[in-house]
């Protein structure tokens, strides 16, 4: 099983936390933390999400 949380919300990146368990007994087997940064590719400057992603990403945020 793979769970997946929207940690934080940033002005213009997310941390995920994704946790891997075994089907068969549910161990936890796994933990990563990764943060995506929206950004320019040209400049490769950060940009701000905007609000309806915002939106969208925080009926998801995580509280523990």
């Amino acid at each position: 099983m793979v769970e997946l949380r929207v940690a934080k919300i940033g002005r213009s990146s997310v941390t995920f936390h994704y946790d891997i368990r075994r089907k068969r007994d549910s161990v936890h087997c796994f933990h990563a933390e990764i943060t995506t940064v929206l950004m320019n590719l040209d400049t490769l400057a950060p940009v701000p999400l905007d609000a309806e992603l915002k939106g969208i990403l925080e009926k998801f945020l995580s509280t523990a």
